[in-house]
C-alpha cells in the first residue's frame, strides 16, 4: 500500500520495494550502494517516470526517508513484534494456568491477607493497620475489575469461536446446497424439455425456466424458431407466410360421371321433366352454382341433401321458443322463492 502520509520519491515506490530498502538500511548498507541498487530497479524507474519526470532518487531523498519513513517502519515493526510476543506469552500461560479462573485465585489470596491483618489487630485504632486495610481495599477493586474484564474477554473469545464454527458450517451447507441445486436443476430441465416436446427450442425454454426457479445463470440466446416442418406440417410449406391461395378455376363436370338413379341435386332454377332426362341439362344446372361455393360433385341421398338444411331452418324458431319458455319458468320460480322467503321472515318477526 502506498504511503499516503508522505509524497516523496521513496514514499511513492511499491510497498515491497520500500520494505526491502528498509531492511538494507537496517543492515547498515552504504548510501551510494543503496542509491545504485534502487535506481536500477524497473519498478522504481517507472514510478519516477510517472510522478517525477524520470528524476532518479538522490542522497537527499534517502536522507529524508531515513529520518521519516524508515523510522516509522521501525516503530511499527517493534509494535508488531511486541504484540506477537504477548500473544505467544498468553498461549504459554494458558498451558500452565487457567486464565478465566485466575481472578478468583487472586481474590482468595487477598482474603488471606485480610485475615492475617485482622488477626494482629487488638481492637484499638491503629494508623498502620488503617493504611494496610486501605491498600488491601484498593487491591480488591483492581482484582474485581480484572475479573470482570476477564469474563468479558472469555465471552468474546467464545462468541468469536462460535461465529467461526457457524461460518464454516454455513459454508459447507452452502456448498452442498449449491451442488444439489445443480443436480436437481439438470433433472428438472430434462423433465421440462420432455414435457415441451423435445428439441433445441424446448431444451432452451426448459433451461431458462430452471435457471429462473433455482437462481442459476440464464442460458444463452434462444435458438432459431422451429420450422413448420418440425411442427408436423407438410414439408412443402415454408416458415414464411404463404400467399393467399387463389380460387380454383371453375371446371365443368364431365357428363360421363355415373350418377345413381335416385340422386337429386338441388338447383337454383326449376327443371322440367324433359331437361331432367338429358345429361346435358344436368351439367347445365350444376354450372349455375356460384364459383365460391362450388365443390366437387358428390351424389348424396335426397333425404340428406335437401331435407337436412330445411330441418335446421325449421328447428331454429322451435329452439328459441323452448329457450324462452325455460327462462320464463326460471324467473317465475325465483320470484316465488323470494316471496316465500319474505313471508317466512315476516311471520317469524
Amino acid at each position: 500500500m502506498e504511503d499516503t502520509m508522505r509524497n516523496g520519491k521513496i514514499a511513492k515506490l511499491p510497498p515491497d520495494t520500500r520494505d526491502e530498502l528498509n531492511l538494507r538500511m537496517e543492515d547498515g548498507q552504504d548510501g551510494a550502494k543503496l542509491l545504485q541498487w534502487l535506481n536500477s530497479l524497473p519498478e522504481v524507474q517507472q514510478s519516477l517516470k510517472d510522478s517525477f519526470d524520470g528524476l532518479p532518487v538522490n542522497r537527499q531523498n534517502l536522507c529524508e526517508w531515513r529520518k521519516g519513513g524508515y523510522r516509522e517502519w521501525q516503530i511499527r515493526r517493534d509494535l508488531e513484534s511486541h504484540a506477537c510476543r504477548l500473544k505467544q506469552t498468553t498461549r504459554d500461560m494458558e498451558d500452565v494456568l487457567n486464565i478465566p479462573t485466575l481472578p478468583a485465585d487472586l481474590i482468595a489470596a487477598l482474603a488471606l491477607r485480610y485475615a492475617a491483618v485482622l488477626n494482629t489487630w487488638d481492637g484499638e485504632p491503629d494508623p498502620r493497620l488503617t493504611e494496610k486495610l486501605r491498600l488491601l481495599h484498593s487491591l480488591g477493586r483492581d482484582i474485581a475489575l480484572i475479573q470482570k474484564t476477564t469474563e468479558r474477554a472469555t465471552k468474546q473469545a467464545a462468541d468469536y469461536n462460535q461465529m467461526l464454527e457457524d461460518s464454516t458450517e454455513s459454508g459447507v451447507r452452502a456448498a452442498r446446497k449449491k451442488a444439489l441445486i445443480s443436480v436437481w436443476a439438470a433433472l428438472r430441465s430434462k423433465e421440462l424439455a420432455k414435457s415441451f416436446g423435445g428439441g433445441k427450442h424446448a431444451q432452451w425454454l426448459a433451461d431458462y425456466m430452471t435457471a429462473l426457479e433455482f437462481g442459476l445463470p440464464f442460458p444463452n440466446s434462444a435458438p432459431e424458431k422451429p420450422s413448420r416442418r418440425l411442427a408436423g406440417l407438410s414439408p412443402d410449406l415454408s416458415d414464411e407466410a404463404s400467399p393467399p391461395a387463389e380460387a380454383p378455376p371453375t371446371e365443368e363436370v364431365s357428363t360421363k360421371e355415373e350418377v345413381p338413379a335416385k340422386a337429386e341435386v338441388p338447383t337454383t332454377a326449376e327443371v322440367s321433366p324433359a331437361e331432367e332426362a338429358s345429361p346435358a341439362a344436368e351439367a347445365s344446372t350444376r354450372q349455375e352454382v356460384p364459383t365460391k361455393e362450388r365443390l366437387p360433385f358428390v351424389a348424396f341421398p335426397s333425404s340428406i341433401a335437401i331435407a337436412k338444411p330445411e330441418a335446421k331452418e325449421e328447428a331454429k324458431p322451435e329452439a328459441k321458443e323452448r329457450l324462452r319458455s325455460v327462462v320464463l319458468t326460471k324467473e317465475r320460480q325465483t320470484q316465488s322463492n323470494q316471496k316465500m322467503s319474505f313471508d317466512r321472515k315476516k311471520n317469524e318477526s
